[in-house]
């Protein structure tokens, strides 16, 4: 193989590889994945506020439970009290209907609370297990997901193995100065991994630019495998 098919196959090896450890960094299942984690993480959020709301709304309930207890207690005590015999007098009679009546609406108006609170509750609880749900979900999503990244990584990472090998194979054919020139500007970022060019019509086959008379005669003049640098782009023009 000549030099110049040499350093063409070069640029062609590395430019594949460029372009597998670009595919490998964007992996269209990372973003999906970074998406369920991002999800996954307001999940947890979500799910601690509320089940802090839970925890406030359960306090609550237990206190008017214990309320509505004590209601009723004293209405059993006044109702007990009023059928018992043991008061006769019509004026206590009407106290203890009184405090009775009292006793009972107030008790069906905490009962009634407390009946809001356990829906209320249930509505929190449903809340939370529709947030498992989900997190489960996410869970066996990202587990996919992450196979999927790992057996492209595998394929991508064998595809750059072989690569490296057949790169350690062509580089002994170029020239040294050529090979350091070209592993020089290999990591330029504006010249896209195109580093070598060609004369083409006295001008830069890459960026177009037309070379002076006697660059051009210089170029022309020199052996197979010279090369000039590109005064516009910088870019390697072999003869």
């Amino acid at each position: 193989m000549s030099a110049e098919h040499a350093v063409l196959h070069l640029q062609r090896l590395d430019s594949e590889a460029d372009q597998l450890t670009e595919e490998r960094a964007g992996l269209p299942e990372r973003a999906s994945l970074e998406a369920n984690l991002a999800e996954d993480l307001r999940l947890e959020s979500s799910r601690s506020e509320a089940g802090e709301r839970l925890e406030v709304l359960r306090r609550d309930e237990r206190g008017v439970e214990a309320q509505v207890a004590d209601i009723a207690a004293r209405a059993k005590g006044f109702e007990e009290d009023l059928y018992s015999g043991r008061v006769t007098v019509p004026k206590e009679l009407e106290t203890l209907q009184a405090e009775l009546s009292s006793c009972q609406a107030k008790q069906a108006e905490m009962e009634e609370a407390e009946l809001e609170l356990m829906e209320r509750g249930e509505a929190i609880e449903a809340e939370i297990a529709a947030i498992d749900t989900r997190h489960e979900e996410l869970e066996s999503s990202s587990e996919a997901l992450r196979a999927d990244i790992a057996a492209q990584e595998e394929r991508i990472d064998g595809e750059l193995a072989r690569l490296e090998q057949a790169r350690g194979a062509v580089t002994p054919e170029i020239a040294a100065d050529l090979l350091t020139a070209y592993e020089k500007l290999r990591g330029v970022k504006r010249l896209a991994g195109i580093v070598i060019s060609h004369l083409v019509e006295n001008a830069c086959g890459t960026c177009r630019t037309v070379l002076p008379i006697v660059e051009v005669s210089r170029i022309k003049a020199a052996g197979s495998g010279s090369y000039s640098p590109c005064p516009a782009c910088q870019r390697l023009i072999l003869r």
